[in-house]
Protein backbone atom coordinates (compact mmCIF):
# COMPACT_ATOMS: atom_id res chain seq x y z
CA UNK A 1 0.00 0.00 0.00
CA UNK A 2 1.37 3.37 -1.37
CA UNK A 3 1.43 6.42 0.71
CA UNK A 4 -1.15 8.15 -1.77
CA UNK A 5 -3.68 5.27 -0.78
CA UNK A 6 -3.35 5.96 2.59
CA UNK A 7 -3.92 9.20 2.35
CA UNK A 8 -7.16 8.80 0.37
CA UNK A 9 -8.39 6.19 2.75
CA UNK A 10 -7.85 8.62 5.61
CA UNK A 11 -9.57 11.43 4.13
CA UNK A 12 -12.48 9.28 3.47
CA UNK A 13 -12.70 7.68 6.50
CA UNK A 14 -12.45 11.69 8.14
CA UNK A 15 -15.05 12.65 5.55
CA UNK A 16 -17.46 9.84 6.65
CA UNK A 17 -16.61 10.37 10.06
CA UNK A 18 -17.74 14.57 9.82
CA UNK A 19 -20.73 12.98 8.23
CA UNK A 20 -21.90 10.71 11.09
CA UNK A 21 -21.15 13.06 14.06
CA UNK A 22 -24.03 15.11 13.36
CA UNK A 23 -26.42 12.55 13.50
CA UNK A 24 -25.00 11.53 17.19
CA UNK A 25 -25.59 14.84 18.53
CA UNK A 26 -29.40 13.67 18.67
CA UNK A 27 -28.97 10.75 20.29
CA UNK A 28 -26.34 12.32 23.11
CA UNK A 29 -28.84 14.66 23.88
CA UNK A 30 -31.72 12.18 23.78
CA UNK A 31 -29.32 9.90 26.28
CA UNK A 32 -28.65 12.56 28.74
CA UNK A 33 -32.22 13.50 28.93
CA UNK A 34 -33.29 10.08 29.63
CA UNK A 35 -30.20 9.92 32.74
CA UNK A 36 -31.71 13.02 34.21
CA UNK A 37 -35.31 11.82 34.08
CA UNK A 38 -34.29 8.62 35.60
CA UNK A 39 -32.41 10.53 38.07
CA UNK A 40 -35.09 12.80 39.36
CA UNK A 41 -37.75 9.76 39.39
CA UNK A 42 -35.13 7.87 41.43
CA UNK A 43 -35.17 10.55 44.14
CA UNK A 44 -38.57 10.95 44.12
CA UNK A 45 -38.81 7.09 45.08
CA UNK A 46 -36.07 7.99 47.68
CA UNK A 47 -38.12 11.16 49.20
CA UNK A 48 -41.11 8.50 50.13
CA UNK A 49 -39.08 5.85 51.19
CA UNK A 50 -37.39 8.39 53.11
CA UNK A 51 -40.39 9.37 54.41
CA UNK A 52 -42.08 6.41 55.25
CA UNK A 53 -38.75 5.19 57.04
CA UNK A 54 -38.10 8.35 59.06
CA UNK A 55 -41.53 9.29 59.59
CA UNK A 56 -41.11 12.25 59.05
CA UNK A 57 -41.77 14.92 55.93
CA UNK A 58 -38.94 14.85 53.29
CA UNK A 59 -38.77 17.57 50.38
CA UNK A 60 -37.39 17.78 47.34
CA UNK A 61 -36.62 21.04 45.81
CA UNK A 62 -34.68 22.48 43.24
CA UNK A 63 -30.84 23.61 44.26
CA UNK A 64 -27.73 25.65 42.63
CA UNK A 65 -25.49 24.56 45.81
CA UNK A 66 -26.49 21.13 47.04
CA UNK A 67 -27.28 22.77 50.74
CA UNK A 68 -30.09 25.45 50.16
CA UNK A 69 -33.46 25.29 47.74
CA UNK A 70 -33.01 27.30 44.85
CA UNK A 71 -36.23 29.97 44.94
CA UNK A 72 -36.24 29.07 40.86
CA UNK A 73 -38.71 26.37 39.77
CA UNK A 74 -35.32 25.59 37.39
CA UNK A 75 -34.60 21.67 38.02
CA UNK A 76 -31.58 21.47 35.28
CA UNK A 77 -28.81 22.87 38.03
CA UNK A 78 -29.62 20.00 40.11
CA UNK A 79 -31.39 19.06 43.53
CA UNK A 80 -31.71 18.61 46.98
CA UNK A 81 -33.61 15.65 49.34
CA UNK A 82 -33.89 16.94 52.77
CA UNK A 83 -36.30 16.01 55.78
CA UNK A 84 -38.10 19.33 56.15
CA UNK A 85 -39.47 18.61 60.28
CA UNK A 86 -40.49 22.26 60.50
CA UNK A 87 -41.58 22.69 57.50
CA UNK A 88 -40.02 25.41 56.33
CA UNK A 89 -38.55 24.30 52.76
CA UNK A 90 -35.52 24.51 53.22
CA UNK A 91 -32.92 22.10 55.38
CA UNK A 92 -32.23 23.61 59.22
CA UNK A 93 -28.77 21.37 59.86
CA UNK A 94 -26.52 20.10 57.49
CA UNK A 95 -28.24 16.19 58.87
CA UNK A 96 -31.17 16.86 57.30
CA UNK A 97 -29.68 16.85 53.95
CA UNK A 98 -30.47 12.72 52.35
CA UNK A 99 -29.11 13.36 49.32
CA UNK A 100 -27.94 16.12 46.75
CA UNK A 101 -27.76 15.98 43.16
CA UNK A 102 -25.93 18.57 41.07
CA UNK A 103 -24.50 17.56 37.59
CA UNK A 104 -21.65 18.67 36.70
CA UNK A 105 -21.20 21.78 34.38
CA UNK A 106 -19.78 21.68 30.75
CA UNK A 107 -18.61 24.00 28.72
CA UNK A 108 -17.52 24.89 25.28
CA UNK A 109 -13.63 23.82 24.91
CA UNK A 110 -11.32 22.00 22.80
CA UNK A 111 -12.50 22.11 18.91
CA UNK A 112 -15.18 22.90 17.11
CA UNK A 113 -16.47 22.52 13.40
CA UNK A 114 -16.49 25.03 10.49
CA UNK A 115 -18.24 28.02 11.59
CA UNK A 116 -21.38 26.94 9.12
CA UNK A 117 -21.89 23.94 10.36
CA UNK A 118 -22.67 25.72 14.09
CA UNK A 119 -20.94 22.80 16.15
CA UNK A 120 -18.70 22.68 18.85
CA UNK A 121 -16.94 19.73 21.04
CA UNK A 122 -17.73 19.60 24.79
CA UNK A 123 -15.98 18.66 27.88
CA UNK A 124 -16.14 17.84 31.60
CA UNK A 125 -15.12 21.37 33.98
CA UNK A 126 -14.67 20.53 37.55
CA UNK A 127 -15.86 17.21 39.32
CA UNK A 128 -19.23 17.36 40.80
CA UNK A 129 -19.68 17.31 44.31
CA UNK A 130 -19.89 13.74 45.49
CA UNK A 131 -24.00 12.90 46.06
CA UNK A 132 -24.55 11.63 50.10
Amino acid sequence: MSLVEMLVGTLILATLALIALPSMDGLIERQRTRAATYALLNNLALARLTAVSRRSTAALCPSTDGITCARSTDWSSGWLLFLDRDGNRQPDTPGDIVRQDIPRRRTTCGWSAPPDAGRSATCPTAAAPAAT
